[in-house]
């Protein structure tokens, strides 16, 4: 009998491999669709995400059975005793996540490179198109074209190892560095979306799309390095192309009732 952890891994797995072969489309009246991707596949990889993240892998795995992060606690001056926001912190569950994974990629680099390689074919990430409105916040703008520095950092340093003498992106804590730099911007940008500070209209804007695109194959790749690192995997090269498959039209017209439909990508 498989036991809970191996089984649970394999569920979600599943569910990443799924996501990475659906487009998603709205239908207005039973006639006119549009494409709600990347936004949508972005905002399903964030809930896989947002689960692995929750469990300590390394104790689940060598008892076989699933084990959250116990809340570590801390107490007040009154003597009560309080979660510790420093050490149970999303942040801090992600670093540790990090840290799991890299022990596992240092015995084999080849795992953090293969996870990582349709990052090393990006290109344009110093483009206009990074960039945001001014009306939007400077420290928000800020953050946005720090993400796309590093993740532009991040690939190029993907692209050195390649032309170095094995040709691997290794399991430096360096480079881990460099991935966590990148994902606490992705994080935090998932808290914008669920906070209701996003409107459809900026989805529909082609610019916010395209670095919205960005963000998804960025969290693809860092589920990608979990899974393997876990035997699982890889996707295929195809779930990680950064084109839109259909042209949007325009946004909902009043009164038009509207449905949502997934149709799984063959390709």
């Amino acid at each position: 009998m498989t036991d809970q952890t191996t089984t649970f891994l394999e569920q979600i797995f599943n569910a990443f491999r799924d996501n990475s072969k659906m487009n998603h489309y709205a239908e207005y009246d039973g006639s006119r669709i549009y494409s709600t991707m990347p936004v949508t596949s972005f905002l399903y990889n964030f809930f896989i995400y947002n689960t692995i993240y929750q469990y300590d892998w390394e104790t689940s795995i060598r008892q076989k059975t699933l084990t959250p992060w116990s809340i570590e606690l801390e107490t007040r001056t009154s003597g009560e005793a309080v979660a510790s926001s420093k050490s149970d912190s999303e942040f801090a569950r992600q670093k540790r996540l990090e840290k799991f994974i890299r022990k596992t990629c240092k015995r084999n680099s080849a795992i953090l490179h293969s996870a990582l390689i349709p990052l090393s074919r990006l290109s344009d990430l110093n483009g206009r198109w990074t960039s945001l409105f001014v009306s939007t916040s400077k420290t928000h703008r800020e953050s946005v074209e720090s993400f796309f520095r590093h993740l532009s950092e991040l690939s190029r340093a993907i692209q050195v190892a390649q032309e170095s003498g094995d040709g691997i992106f290794a399991a430096t804590k360096q480079n881990f560095e460099m991935i966590q730099k990148c994902r606490y911007f992705v994080y935090t940008l998932r808290n914008d979306i669920f906070s209701g500070s996003k409107t459809l209209g900026d989805f529909v804007d082609i610019n916010h799309e395209k670095r919205i695109a960005h963000y998804d194959l960025f969290i693809k790749c860092l589920l990608q390095l979990f899974f393997l690192s876990q035997e699982l995997g890889p996707l295929p090269e195809a779930a990680f192309n950064l084109s839109v498959r259909e042209s949007r039209v325009a946004p909902k017209p009043a009164g038009a009732s509207v449905r949502f439909r997934s149709f799984v990508n063959d390709d």
